[in-house]
């Protein structure tokens, strides 16, 4: 029999599409403001930030 003290399963199910909700609006907010101060909505991408690495980092592991 169920705790009559027990949350129902129904508010994790809210809570979830909350929080997965705060995540897209904070991934779409940096791809905006990546695409508005660089020129692409990767923020990987951009050519101003490219100095910071260093010459010779090709990949992980190369």
């Amino acid at each position: 029999m169920a705790n009559p003290n027990s949350v129902p399963n129904n508010i994790y199910t809210v809570l979830t599409f909350v929080a997965l909700l705060a995540l897209l609006a904070g991934v779409v907010f940096v791809a905006m403001r990546s695409n508005e101060l660089f020129g692409t909505w990767n923020p990987m991408d951009a050519k101003d930030l490219s100095v910071l690495l260093p010459g010779k980092l090709n990949g992980l592991f190369g």
